[in-house]
């Protein structure tokens, strides 16, 4: 989902070291950065976007669970005994 941002990103990043930065021994490890950047913002994303799946599955599962209760009934056991049929 987001892979193309951060490959866009990463391009853009290699592109500006290889284009600037002239010296080797400095250009080197900052690839090397600029990739491990790439792969953990990749993990982190992923990692979210389970997190998310999951708290949205099992919000839905409560919502649909609490419709199911019978808020007439629960009502009833609070009204006055004059009006109850």
């Amino acid at each position: 989902m987001f892979n193309s941002v951060f490959e866009a990103v990463q391009t853009a990043q290699k592109t500006f070291v290889n284009t600037f930065v002239t010296n080797e021994e400095i250009a080197k490890p900052m690839i090397r950065m600029i990739d491990s950047q790439y792969d953990t913002a990749k993990l982190t994303a992923k990692a979210v976007l389970d997190i998310t799946t999951t708290l949205a599955s099992a919000t839905t599962e409560k919502v649909q669970e609490a419709m199911k209760f019978d808020f007439t009934k629960y009502a009833d056991a609070f009204r006055p005994a004059a009006v109850k049929k």
